[in-house]
């Protein structure tokens, strides 16, 4: 049975989120939800069952449709070579990306050198937020 009582539950309640989101000011799509908070890939018009939420939420599990999706066809699709940038970094270079519509992930570098990095949230015209993240090298 669930930890929480269902009115304590269901404030807040689980948020569907789109996969394909459309920057209105563009009509840029972008892929969004790569993150350990998906538990399922779904079609909007289907409701998902308090026995999975149950499951997802108290346990952690995630629907096989994550990985089908998600992991096996889109990531590797997103992270192809055709869209990803590799940065060579020189002294005082920066480097800034938006990271609602950016995948962007660490990786090694020389730690005998410093590398500071910086996050600055501003607010978007339409009442979001866009999160822009900035590294220093």
């Amino acid at each position: 049975s669930p930890l929480l009582p269902p009115e304590q539950r269901a404030a807040p309640p689980p948020v569907a989120q789109r996969i394909i989101r459309v920057d209105e000011a563009t009509g840029t799509e972008s892929l969004y939800g790569f993150s350990s908070a998906v538990c399922a890939v779904m079609d909007e018009k289907d409701d998902v069952s308090t026995e999975d939420l149950d499951r997802y939420d108290l346990f952690g599990d995630e629907d096989v449709s994550v990985r089908a999706l998600m992991y096996d066809e889109l990531l590797p699709f997103a992270t192809g070579s055709e869209f990803t940038y590799r940065h060579s970094w020189t002294e005082g270079d920066l480097v800034v990306w938006d990271n609602l519509r950016t995948i962007h992930t660490a990786t090694p570098f020389d730690e005998r050198y410093d590398r500071e990095m910086w996050r600055t949230t501003v607010a978007h015209e339409t009442g979001g937020e866009a999160y822009l993240g900035a590294s220093i090298g």
